[in-house]
């Protein structure tokens, strides 16, 4: 009786090992098939350096394993251009997830965020120069700037629509619009150089409100200069 006990235990014992053998060979098997079978990628074609954008003659072709293929390549030429390089890439490295900014990405840090030509400058806001603290990133906003002008013969204030549509790049430390308001006493805005020196000026030498554009709007006006003279 007890011999027969112990050669089915034996049996048995002997038929996990058969079917762990067959299932480590199968798997072997697969790894060898996938080595063998090839598929093509984009990849760096020369080396590009960080902080760099990435346009099409920078995109060269190469073939790997279908074992060497990570979750994180990115294989679609229209997501890799107009990326932006967050760390050098050699010839035939792959562009990775995380070697690349998306255009507006703000997880990748605000300098991603601006525009080619463009700057970001903050001003200091309250909760009237802000809009009720209802200005959001992303939105787009005008610049009224308060003046004063000196003169023997007149003297007064005047307002003037410096900036026209600007965008909103982050409120306070807030890069993206997760919420319907948020108190700050900082906006950042994205400006051109020329339009950054109107602004300092403008911020430095009297007062500046935002107005907050709607949604759909991205046209510009033409308006005088408002001018408030003392002695009338």
């Amino acid at each position: 009786m007890k011999q027969r006990v112990f050669f089915i235990l034996a049996l048995v014992f002997a038929l996990f090992a058969a079917g762990a053998v067959y299932l480590y060979l199968e798997s072997l098997q697969k790894e060898m098939k996938a080595d063998l079978d090839y598929t093509t990628i984009l990849v760096a074609g020369d080396y590009i350096p960080p902080q760099t954008v990435v346009v099409e003659d920078m995109i060269s072709r190469r073939e790997i394993p279908l074992s060497q293929i990570r979750d994180d390549i990115i294989q679609e030429k229209d997501a890799i251009l107009g990326t932006t390089t967050k760390m050098p890439l050699y010839p035939g490295e792959p562009f990775l997830e995380q070697k690349v900014a998306i255009p507006g990405e703000v997880k990748s840090g605000l300098s991603y965020c601006i525009s080619p030509e463009k700057r970001a400058v903050t001003v200091a806001v309250n909760e009237v120069v802000g809009v009720g603290n209802m200005v959001l990133p992303g939105d787009q906003v005008d610049i009224v700037a308060v003046l004063e002008k000196k003169g023997e013969e007149s003297s007064g204030n005047f307002a003037t629509l410096c900036i026209q549509n600007i965008r909103v790049l982050a409120v306070g430390q807030e890069l993206s619009a997760n919420k319907t308001a948020i108190q700050a006493n900082t906006v950042t805005l994205e400006v051109t150089p020329a339009e950054a020196q109107k602004l300092v000026l403008a911020d430095e030498k009297g007062s500046i409100r935002l107005l907050l554009r709607g949604a759909a709007e991205s046209g510009k006006v033409n308006i005088p200069s408002f001018y408030l003279n003392y002695f009338n």
